[in-house]
């Protein structure tokens, strides 16, 4: 592949080379270049155009001067057999001002982009983790364009290549991350063209980004109500995957896809689950899994994937997604034949938001700078890195509905890291479905105290609810007990554990900071 660092320029006129260009994207601008010609159009309020590529699906529903745009899925966990344009209706009914529809779509999963509309206003924002990727940017002439990926939104704009970008790009912080890279939001590659992260929406008249999530506290729940409310939200959810699409899950031996296996026992029958073996992976991925998926009767298919792909798929998979990632490359080229561009993939992100992925500057308070947040992300002492989370920083208010470190985990992992990977997978699957990504469930799931969601005992509980024999084999090598309830000794033992490791990573993380200079 020939995408590299070094070879980035300004971006080359739009030309869609062939079917797989851009698979499953979208453009929004007043005006839509000829070379987008063959996707589905729409007009909106304002003056702006919708161009969809033909494997995005578009649901539109109006009344009067208002109206929903749907690009993408959503599902109903309270009414499995509801369709899109079912769910576009009831969004329509319940906002009348494009703000509603920011609180009414909490209550629906799946991955999407919405635009809300009413008069000659529309909002534009996406899926709680941020999963259908959304880049803008604003004209000399004062227009707002949007577009799937930073490339083809800085084509819209006319924007050029940001100089500090390159030099990001050139610099040790990216150049060790390269292969599996990402770019610190909001921030892209293009001197204009921001990404929208989630819990943020887009004004596309003035074109002005503002943080609709979190505002406020959330009131704390036990982990039994948190569990038991949880696992009913999440068989909805599975129940209206199931009566729309095929489904595959891809099964590790962690946790999170343990979770989604256990939200799909009423629908096994009908799941394909898939484990990978790549080079540099984890063996125990591959054996724990089929282990387990044997003992449930779950159909099971193990693929193995080259360090590299093929040149032909390779060029493919550099047309069709910026700065595309080889090993991401390698291993769709390897799942091709399995999801054929038919199946809908599973997979358990969002859960790392529970865990506390980021544990080890929880110790040292709330209170979180820029040079923090880039060595967590792996791109200490770039300078670009420590500006862009500087301005993601100033956008974060001490709400306590989620820590500041889960909201960078949520919306810079999963709503720019994550989001481009299921972006350059959109050449291969029909789409991706991320159980967790249902605003509704996340609120819920965040009251459980942390002590609880930090040990894995939230998750625990969540999968005895669910299907208590995903628990016979080992998870990352522990077992738990197949009971929902523990006894005081065991819950007194667990949180001497938790203040043991949060004492644990706050040291060491100490340690690192003193060693390092700052």
């Amino acid at each position: 592949m020939r995408n590299r660092p070094a070879s980035m320029g300004n971006p080359p006129p739009i030309m869609l080379t062939g079917p797989d260009a851009h698979s499953a994207q979208f453009v929004l601008a007043p005006e839509i270049p000829p070379a987008f010609a063959s996707w589905t159009r729409h007009e909106l309020p304002g003056g702006q155009q919708l161009a969809v590529h033909p494997r995005l699906p578009l649901t539109v529903a109006t009344r009067g001067e208002r109206r929903i745009a749907l690009l993408g899925f959503l599902l109903d966990p309270e009414d499995p057999g509801a369709s899109d344009q079912q769910i576009a209706e009831t969004l329509l009914e319940r906002c009348l001002r494009p703000e509603d529809a920011l609180v009414e779509a909490a209550r629906y999963a799946g991955r999407c982009v919405v635009v809300a509309s009413s008069g000659e206003r529309s909002l534009i924002f996406q899926d709680a983790g941020g999963f259908r990727a959304l880049c803008h940017a604003t004209r000399p002439d004062g227009a707002v364009v949007c577009a799937s990926e930073p490339r083809l939104a800085a084509e819209l704009a006319g924007a050029e290549l940001d100089p500090a970008a390159r030099a990001f790009m050139e610099s040790p912080a990216f150049r060790k991350l390269w292969g599996r890279h990402w770019w610190p939001a909001p921030r892209t590659p293009f001197l204009g063209v921001r990404r929208l992260s989630p819990n943020f929406a887009l004004d596309l008249q003035r074109g002005s980004v503002f943080r609709y999530w979190p505002s406020g506290r959330l009131a704390p729940l036990s982990v039994g109500d948190g569990a038991r409310e949880g696992a009913r939200l999440l068989r909805g959810i599975l129940r209206a995957a199931a009566q729309r699409y095929p489904l595959t899950l891809f099964v590790t031996a962690g946790w999170d896809s343990r979770l989604v296996l256990a939200a799909a026992r009423e629908v096994a029958d009908q799941l394909e689950c898939v484990s990978i073996h790549y080079p540099g992976g984890e063996a125990r991925d591959v054996e724990v899994a089929t282990d387990l998926l044997q003992r449930l009767g779950v159909a099971h298919r193990i693929v193995h994937a080259a360090e590299k792909p093929s040149a032909a798929f390779g060029a493919r998979f550099e047309e069709h997604a910026f700065l595309a990632h080889e090993p991401a490359a390698a291993i769709a080229e390897a799942v091709l034949p399995v999801l054929r561009g038919e199946r809908v993939g599973m997979t358990g992100h969002l859960s790392e938001i529970l865990k506390g992925y980021y544990t080890r500057p929880r110790i040292l308070g709330p209170r979180l700078r820029a040079e923090t947040l880039a060595a967590l992300a792996a791109m200490q002492g770039s300078g670009y890195a420590e500006a862009a989370f500087e301005e993601w920083l100033a956008s974060v208010e001490p709400t306590g509905a989620a820590h500041p470190v889960d909201l960078f985990y949520w919306e810079q992992n999963a709503g720019s890291q994550h989001a481009t990977w299921m972006l350059e997978w959109d050449l291969v699957w029909r789409d991706c479905l991320v159980p967790l990504d249902c605003r509704r469930l996340l609120e819920l799931l965040l009251r459980v105290p942390y002590r609880h969601r930090r040990i894995g005992e939230l998750h625990r509980r969540l999968m005895v609810e669910l299907w208590p024999e995903v628990l016979q084999v080992p998870l990352k090598g522990r077992r738990f007990p197949d009971r929902a309830r523990s006894s005081p000794a065991e819950d007194a033992l667990r949180n001497l554990r938790f203040v043991a490791k949060e004492l644990k990573h706050g040291l060491g993380y100490l340690r690192r900071r003193r060693r390092a200079g700052s």
